[in-house]
């Protein structure tokens, strides 16, 4: 009986320690908190794939937002070119290069810009990374008059600052800003406070944030991230691109969490040491008003996972497209194994499709998504 209770034990012991703290590791991108993920419970697969736009090579990214498809270019009398998702009419292009009030002096992604309708118009938030500069562009109005129309903000971060995020639902001179500034000691960079332009502190529950250090000489590429703010919410997410994790935070909860998929985090100072780059785990972070979507990259699968803003997995959709749409040049055989393209996707919710374009092919594919967004709905209450 005593060796029976004995064995008892060491197994006991031996299951706490498989458990998720034993995982954690301070020096990480992550919080405590933290869930790990291996499979969805709901999964889907798109079908029904159709070509929407072509010849749109030289594409660095594509986002739909309400009534609007921008497409992000390298062309320096418009970055932005803009078509309507209804028609797919062109409208015309915005934000030009340049170094006055409302000019950009490099071209701004249009997938990690805040879209929001202000006054029934869409308009962005946009921050120049060469000059800390920020501006308000009223998109809508741009399009009708045929030039980039908005404001340009009182306020400056500082220049080389690698995130801002506006935390209000609209601009004004009040605002607070939440940005990231990368520092040669510490590789990740603070995530500091703005209000009327001064300099406020960082809030104490993204300490764990902070903390974290790369080693010298690892490439700053390697924990690159993209940030989206629910002002409704007032949630931020946080989405490493090398790094198989992601962070859900408010600057006033301590109920921040970390999602990670499979069952250890990657470091990016290990794989980095061992002489590997990028991981490329992911490519691409969507907000919407109950959940939110990451989009998998090489590093991970070729899918579209939808997540909830209480940290909840809602379901996965996996993209598997008509090769004879795509453009069998956009696969890369390696081995045994058919590896999917670096590739770019974006979702129109109203219009409940996935739009996806691979990195080396000129056409955009549109695929009916309604299943998963009234899934989606269903599961968030919306």
């Amino acid at each position: 009986m005593t060796k029976l209770i004995f064995f008892l034990l060491v197994i006991t012991s031996l299951l706490a320690g498989c458990g998720n703290d034993s995982k954690f590791d301070e020096n990480s991108m992550c919080f405590s908190n933290i869930e790990y993920i291996e499979k969805f419970q709901k999964e889907f697969i798109t079908h029904g794939d159709s070509v929407v736009f072509q010849d749109c090579y030289g594409a660095l990214n594509i986002r739909a937002f309400d009534s609007l498809m921008i497409i992000h270019t390298e062309d320096k009398q418009g970055f932005w070119k803009c078509y309507s998702l209804n028609n797919h009419k062109y409208l015309g292009s915005i934000l030009e290069c340049g170094h006055s009030s409302l000019e950009m002096t490099d071209a701004p992604d249009c997938r990690d810009a805040q879209l929001f309708i202000q006054n029934g118009e869409i308009c962005c938030f946009l921050t120049d990374y060469y000059t800390g500069k920020m501006i308000v562009v009223n998109i809508s109005k741009s399009l009708r008059e045929g030039k980039t129309n908005g404001i340009c903000c009182s306020q400056k971060v500082h220049p080389n600052s690698a995130t801002c995020l506006l935390l209000d639902s609209l601009y004004d001179e009040k605002s607070m800003f939440l940005t990231r500034e990368l520092e040669p000691v510490n590789g990740y960079g603070k995530l500091i406070y703005y209000k009327n332009g001064a300099y406020i502190g960082t809030d104490e529950s993204l300490d764990i944030l902070n903390s974290f250090e790369l080693e010298k000489k690892v490439d700053i590429n390697a924990i690159t991230s993209a940030f989206g703010y629910n002002s409704k919410l007032n949630k931020i997410v946080q989405m490493p691109y090398n790094i198989n994790c992601i962070n859900v935070f408010s600057d006033k909860s301590s109920q921040n969490k970390t999602i990670v998929f499979g069952d250890n985090i990657i470091d990016p100072n290990s794989y980095c040491r061992n002489g590997e780059y990028a991981k490329h785990i992911f490519e691409g972070l969507q907000m919407f008003d109950n959940f939110f979507t990451v989009k998998g990259s090489r590093g991970l699968r070729n899918s579209v996972f939808f997540f909830d803003y209480e940290y909840n997995p809602l379901c996965e959709l996996k993209i598997e497209l008509d090769s004879a749409n795509l453009g069998m040049s956009s696969y890369v055989k390696m081995g045994k194994n058919d590896m999917f393209p670096y590739s770019f996707c974006t979702i129109d919710y109203n219009g409940k499709t996935l739009y996806y374009k691979s990195w080396d092919d000129g056409k955009i594919i549109s695929c009916n998504i309604s299943d998963v967004i009234d899934y989606v709905k269903k599961k968030t209450n919306e």
